[in-house]
């Protein structure tokens, strides 16, 4: 059954703590949103419109600039998507979708059209609705009880049965009769006993600093080692997360720790992504144009220029790339052209989550 409740996601968690040892079961929780005092848990269907569009409130306006307007077909796509997303929620997802398409620019540009993504800590997931309809297959774990039930239902609204749902299932953790999206939970992602499948790319956005160390070190490092095994393979940080838990420093050196190596750091042209590869899958070729120095190691006061690995792509790719990775694509609808269509087609209260108009009475106030 793909279509998850809470009880019957509370039975199965509650299941996997009597398997588990007190350090992966702390690991494993989202504990940036504990020590903030963030929701992360919901008791009620009703509570679940609230994370309908978070995390990136109030950064529509910012996010077109990073975009720099529009191509036609990613207007195209966020109008549709808005819309479902307004059906489903009361919201109109404007915040998370644009900043998705920046994401979603970054994976094509690596991937072309097709492949399989894992993302890490989907949030709204509203960038797997975009990837799928690219023709990505997707793979998403997610440890925040709230937001994996939002997941759960709005994706299996958007996409039936190609989603499958992972908790309660003894399936492995592979596309099989004709699924294109693997929803996991923590305690499957911990069981090393269920092999990964085939992973060109995995997305850990707004994340990586806000995972709890050990949970850092083994997820990255599974993903390393299946890279190495691929002899290929990119992960996409757009973002970091805060720094509350761990610093962007700490973060990078723990997937160099697992050999993963910072190839790309965010520039002018994308805002912050970042491209993690694995150590010597590629040659080193070229370096690239980039805003800052980042840390490679701080205990050893070396720091890291990011640079492209000439391996897997293709040359057309590795001029782009090498160029400072400008990846935008045509535009043709400007950020005056789409802040217009929003607000002539959602109210208000259906543009922003209410957390917004609080802030905005609180600062004002």
């Amino acid at each position: 059954m793909n279509l998850l409740d809470i009880e019957r996601y509370t039975e199965y968690e509650l299941e996997a703590f009597c398997r588990q040892p007190n350090r992966v079961i702390a690991a494993f929780q989202p504990i940036h949103f504990q020590q903030a005092g963030y929701p992360s848990r919901v008791t009620q269907e009703g509570e679940l419109w609230r994370y309908g569009d978070v995390m990136q409130e109030g950064r529509f306006a910012s996010n077109l600039r990073i975009l720099g307007g529009l191509s036609e077909e990613e207007f195209s796509s966020i109008k549709d998507w808005s819309q479902r997303i307004f059906e489903f929620s009361g919201l109109s997802g404007r915040n998370v979708l644009t900043r998705s398409l920046i994401s979603r620019r970054a994976v094509n540009h690596l991937c072309g059209r097709g492949g399989s993504i894992l993302e890490i800590g989907p949030g709204c997931g509203y960038l797997a609705a975009l990837l799928i309809n690219d023709g990505y297959q997707y793979l998403g774990v997610e440890v925040t009880q709230a937001f994996y039930l939002y997941q759960n239902r709005f994706w299996h609204k958007a996409y039936g049965t190609l989603l499958s749902e992972l908790v309660g299932a003894e399936d492995r953790i592979e596309f099989v009769n004709g699924n294109s999206m693997l929803h996991i939970p923590w305690w499957k992602w911990v069981d090393t006993t269920y092999a990964l499948p085939k992973i060109d790319l995995v997305v850990c956005n707004h994340t990586l600093c806000e995972m709890d160390r050990a949970a850092r070190l083994f997820t990255f490092g599974r993903i390393s080692a299946l890279f190495k095994k691929q002899g290929y393979g990119f992960v996409v940080v757009e973002g970091f997360g805060s720094s509350l838990t761990s610093t962007q420093a700490q973060a990078i050196d723990d997937l160099a720790l697992v050999g993963l190596e910072l190839i790309h750091t965010g520039n002018v042209h994308d805002d912050g992504v970042n491209i993690f590869s694995p150590q010597g899958c590629f040659k080193k070729t070229k370096k690239l144009s980039i805003r800052h120095l980042v840390p490679r190691n701080y205990s050893q006061s070396k720091k890291l220029i990011g640079r492209f690995l000439l391996g897997k792509l293709n040359w057309t790719q590795y001029q782009q790339i090498s160029a400072g990775f400008k990846y935008i694509p045509s535009i043709s609808v400007t950020q005056t052209e789409v802040v217009r269509y929003f607000e002539s087609r959602y109210s208000a209260e259906q543009l922003d989550p209410l957390d917004v108009n609080f802030m905005r009475a609180v600062l004002t106030s």
